[in-house]
């Protein structure tokens, strides 16, 4: 049985004057976002410093949060809340609770093996920030003309962590080759 999280969107294209060309009126079924940032110094070599902060972070709504609305932070290694996982090195971070009375909901941010120093650090904060920290291991220099790519997928769930099967997309993620159309 796969867990899903609905999303609705509503998109226009609109012109110069603001009347819409073309209208998109869909339901998500799954949120899935894969990111892939590449980072190529052109002038210069680049150096990032030994940082907790990551190219990615992400920020749950306060009635999510630990500290405000009673949810749970939990990574791939069984840490819970910011005190067992801040600092600490995991292959995934979830950030999950309620949306409702009845009803959580939650966001996993899944590190990749192509990755500098995967599993990554994490810094995570009971108010509702999370980010992987690729550059905490050691300061990074990426040489002019060359290049570092960093992987994240941001997975949307219902439920907690594990109701939202956040383990199992996780190898999903980095064990499945994407497929790729280009044109």
């Amino acid at each position: 049985m796969t867990r899903s999280i609905t999303m609705r969107t509503t998109a226009e294209g609109l012109r110069m004057e603001a009347k819409p060309r073309a209208a998109d009126d869909g339901t998500a079924k799954e949120l899935i976002i894969d990111f892939k940032i590449k980072l190529s110094p052109k002038a210069r070599d680049a150096h990032f410093k030994k940082s907790l902060y990551g190219v990615l972070a992400t920020r749950v709504a306060k009635h999510i949060s630990v500290l405000d609305g009673g949810g749970r932070i939990q990574n791939s290694e069984g840490g819970i809340n910011e005190k067992e996982i801040h600092s600490n090195r995991a292959k995934w971070c979830d950030y999950s609770g309620p949306i409702t009375c009845q009803e959580w909901n939650g966001l996993a941010v899944f590190d990749h093996p192509d990755n500098p120093s995967y599993p990554t650090y994490w810094i995570v904060r009971d108010d509702g920030w999370m980010c992987p920290g690729v550059f905490y291991a050691s300061p990074t220099t990426v040489k002019k003309g060359e290049e570092i790519v960093i992987k994240h997928r941001v997975y949307v769930h219902k439920e907690d962590a594990e109701e939202g099967n956040v383990a199992e997309r996780h190898n999903e993620y980095i064990s499945h080759p994407k497929m790729t159309i280009t044109r």
